[in-house]
């Protein structure tokens, strides 16, 4: 942890994500994050910080896939891009 100014910060980064590391990009009120993370050839995936341990995932048979944001009703809602070169579709998913 790092302080500054009085306010603490917590490094997290999803464990193995390639050297474009990872980003989150949203946090419920039970302080789960939801993330994107790439992998080393610097495809996407989702991920969530649920309970203090990491949950990766991918929408089935996507090429790329994110967790874009989350509601204190464990749903995630994201994105996923069906195969190499296509539109983004939506998805969303809960999780417990």
């Amino acid at each position: 942890m790092t302080t500054n100014n009085g306010k603490t910060f917590k490094k997290i980064n999803v464990p193995g994500a390639g050297a474009l590391g990872s980003g989150p990009l949203d946090i419920n009120n039970e302080n789960d994050v939801c993330f994107e993370w790439f992998d080393s050839a610097g495809l996407y995936h989702g991920a969530l910080l649920h309970g203090g341990k990491y949950y990766k995932f991918n929408y089935p048979k996507s090429y790329e896939s994110y967790g874009g944001g989350l509601n204190d009703k464990s749903m995630v809602a994201g994105g996923y891009i069906p195969t190499s070169g296509a539109a983004s579709q939506g998805f969303n998913a809960t999780f417990k």
